[in-house]
Protein backbone atom coordinates (compact mmCIF):
# COMPACT_ATOMS: atom_id res chain seq x y z
CA UNK A 1 0.00 0.00 0.00
CA UNK A 2 1.04 3.50 0.35
CA UNK A 3 2.89 3.50 3.46
CA UNK A 4 5.27 0.68 1.89
CA UNK A 5 5.43 2.89 -1.37
CA UNK A 6 6.73 6.16 0.83
CA UNK A 7 9.52 4.09 2.79
CA UNK A 8 10.52 2.08 -0.09
CA UNK A 9 10.13 4.72 -2.87
CA UNK A 10 10.05 8.21 -0.92
CA UNK A 11 11.95 9.92 -3.51
CA UNK A 12 8.82 9.48 -5.69
CA UNK A 13 6.50 10.32 -3.22
CA UNK A 14 5.66 13.98 -3.66
CA UNK A 15 3.22 16.02 -1.27
CA UNK A 16 1.57 19.61 -2.18
CA UNK A 17 0.59 22.25 0.11
CA UNK A 18 -1.65 25.07 -0.08
CA UNK A 19 -0.25 28.62 0.25
CA UNK A 20 -0.60 30.00 3.72
CA UNK A 21 -0.76 29.01 6.87
CA UNK A 22 -2.58 25.83 8.48
CA UNK A 23 -4.87 25.20 11.25
CA UNK A 24 -1.27 24.12 12.71
CA UNK A 25 -0.07 27.26 12.33
CA UNK A 26 2.98 26.19 10.00
CA UNK A 27 3.05 25.98 6.26
CA UNK A 28 0.08 25.66 4.18
CA UNK A 29 -2.48 22.53 4.50
CA UNK A 30 -2.05 19.62 2.03
CA UNK A 31 -3.73 19.84 -1.34
CA UNK A 32 -2.34 16.11 -2.36
CA UNK A 33 -0.08 14.03 -3.65
CA UNK A 34 1.72 12.31 -6.27
CA UNK A 35 3.49 9.11 -5.98
CA UNK A 36 5.09 5.81 -8.18
CA UNK A 37 7.53 3.45 -8.05
CA UNK A 38 10.52 2.37 -10.47
CA UNK A 39 10.78 -1.18 -12.60
CA UNK A 40 13.07 -2.61 -14.69
CA UNK A 41 10.48 -3.76 -16.65
CA UNK A 42 9.37 -1.94 -20.16
CA UNK A 43 5.99 -2.36 -19.40
CA UNK A 44 2.93 -1.76 -16.53
CA UNK A 45 1.85 -5.23 -15.39
CA UNK A 46 0.21 -5.84 -12.29
CA UNK A 47 3.49 -7.26 -11.22
CA UNK A 48 5.85 -4.19 -11.94
CA UNK A 49 3.52 -1.80 -10.16
CA UNK A 50 3.63 -3.90 -7.15
CA UNK A 51 6.98 -3.70 -6.40
CA UNK A 52 9.93 -0.96 -6.45
CA UNK A 53 13.01 -1.89 -8.21
CA UNK A 54 15.52 1.29 -7.53
CA UNK A 55 17.79 -0.08 -10.13
CA UNK A 56 14.84 0.49 -12.72
CA UNK A 57 14.25 3.23 -15.13
CA UNK A 58 10.56 3.38 -15.73
CA UNK A 59 8.50 5.14 -13.35
CA UNK A 60 5.20 4.08 -12.78
CA UNK A 61 2.53 6.66 -11.02
CA UNK A 62 0.55 4.88 -8.84
CA UNK A 63 -1.69 7.66 -7.35
CA UNK A 64 -2.58 11.44 -7.86
CA UNK A 65 -4.30 12.74 -5.39
CA UNK A 66 -6.32 15.91 -4.74
CA UNK A 67 -8.02 16.77 -1.63
CA UNK A 68 -11.96 17.22 -2.52
CA UNK A 69 -12.43 20.84 -1.81
CA UNK A 70 -9.24 21.64 -4.49
CA UNK A 71 -10.67 19.45 -7.35
CA UNK A 72 -11.14 20.52 -10.66
CA UNK A 73 -9.71 23.88 -10.19
CA UNK A 74 -6.45 22.54 -12.04
CA UNK A 75 -4.71 21.50 -8.92
CA UNK A 76 -3.76 17.83 -10.46
CA UNK A 77 -2.29 19.56 -14.04
CA UNK A 78 -0.31 22.05 -11.73
CA UNK A 79 1.34 18.79 -9.56
CA UNK A 80 1.53 16.81 -12.56
CA UNK A 81 3.80 19.28 -14.31
CA UNK A 82 5.57 20.11 -11.53
CA UNK A 83 6.40 16.32 -11.08
CA UNK A 84 7.69 15.66 -14.54
CA UNK A 85 9.26 19.09 -14.04
CA UNK A 86 11.21 17.55 -11.13
CA UNK A 87 11.55 14.43 -12.67
CA UNK A 88 13.75 15.99 -15.44
CA UNK A 89 15.60 18.85 -13.30
CA UNK A 90 16.89 15.59 -10.94
CA UNK A 91 19.40 13.96 -13.09
CA UNK A 92 20.50 11.82 -10.61
CA UNK A 93 16.90 9.40 -10.51
CA UNK A 94 17.60 7.47 -13.96
CA UNK A 95 13.91 7.92 -14.78
CA UNK A 96 13.91 8.25 -19.08
CA UNK A 97 10.07 7.21 -18.65
CA UNK A 98 6.96 7.79 -16.95
CA UNK A 99 3.70 5.09 -17.62
CA UNK A 100 0.57 5.19 -15.43
CA UNK A 101 -2.95 3.57 -16.18
CA UNK A 102 -5.67 5.71 -15.32
CA UNK A 103 -9.45 5.25 -16.57
CA UNK A 104 -11.61 6.80 -19.63
CA UNK A 105 -12.60 10.24 -17.58
CA UNK A 106 -8.89 11.32 -17.04
CA UNK A 107 -7.31 10.42 -20.20
CA UNK A 108 -7.79 14.33 -20.64
CA UNK A 109 -5.95 15.43 -17.68
CA UNK A 110 -2.96 13.36 -18.48
CA UNK A 111 -2.83 14.70 -22.00
CA UNK A 112 -3.06 17.98 -21.18
CA UNK A 113 0.14 17.14 -18.64
CA UNK A 114 2.00 15.59 -21.42
CA UNK A 115 1.29 12.05 -21.82
CA UNK A 116 0.79 10.35 -24.61
CA UNK A 117 -1.74 7.52 -24.89
CA UNK A 118 -0.56 4.24 -25.05
CA UNK A 119 -3.98 2.46 -25.62
CA UNK A 120 -5.61 -0.08 -23.57
CA UNK A 121 -4.01 -1.70 -20.30
CA UNK A 122 -3.57 -5.28 -19.50
CA UNK A 123 -3.79 -4.80 -16.17
CA UNK A 124 -7.31 -5.38 -14.80
CA UNK A 125 -8.82 -3.81 -11.18
CA UNK A 126 -12.34 -3.76 -10.68
CA UNK A 127 -14.66 -3.96 -14.03
CA UNK A 128 -13.60 -0.46 -15.80
CA UNK A 129 -11.15 -0.84 -18.55
CA UNK A 130 -8.36 0.92 -17.69
CA UNK A 131 -5.83 2.78 -20.28
CA UNK A 132 -1.88 3.06 -20.43
CA UNK A 133 -0.44 6.84 -20.83
CA UNK A 134 3.84 7.75 -21.61
CA UNK A 135 5.78 10.47 -21.01
CA UNK A 136 9.33 10.40 -22.36
CA UNK A 137 11.75 12.76 -20.07
CA UNK A 138 14.81 13.07 -22.45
Amino acid sequence: GIEKRIREAGRFFVLAETTGTSVGGKGGDLAGFVNGTLTTSTELTHETMSNHEPEGSLLCVHSVVVAPALRRKGVALAMLREYVQSLRRDGENGVKEVRLICKEGLKGLYLKAGFDLVGPSPVVHGKDPWFEMKLGLH
